[in-house]
């Protein structure tokens, strides 16, 4: 069960599923981000800083403890960035 809940959020190419985006939430809003290389890299389509945000998914189980993922999403046009998307486990 913990190794299936470990993959369900991910698909075969490690990329989030539709369904753990759509269960994912907005942990910052896009505008309150100071990192200047993600800022620069989620306006780089055009869009603005405020149509993007770090979300998080929701808590998986894995054999090395529960997790979310965290990554930068833009749900006004659906572009995930492939940058600083990582794995969280939870403290104990």
């Amino acid at each position: 069960m913990r190794r299936e809940s470990a993959t369900s959020p991910f698909n075969e190419n490690g990329w989030l599923a539709p369904r753990a985006r759509e269960k994912s939430y907005r942990i910052i809003p896009g505008d309150q981000i100071g990192n200047p290389e993600v800022r620069r890299l989620m306006t780089s389509d055009g869009s603005t800083l405020s149509d993007w945000g770090k979300y998080t998914t929701l808590t998986h189980q894995s054999p090395y403890g529960d997790f979310q993922v965290h990554y930068y999403y833009n749900p006004a046009t659906g572009r995930m960035l492939n940058y600083d998307y990582k794995v969280v486990l939870n403290r104990r």
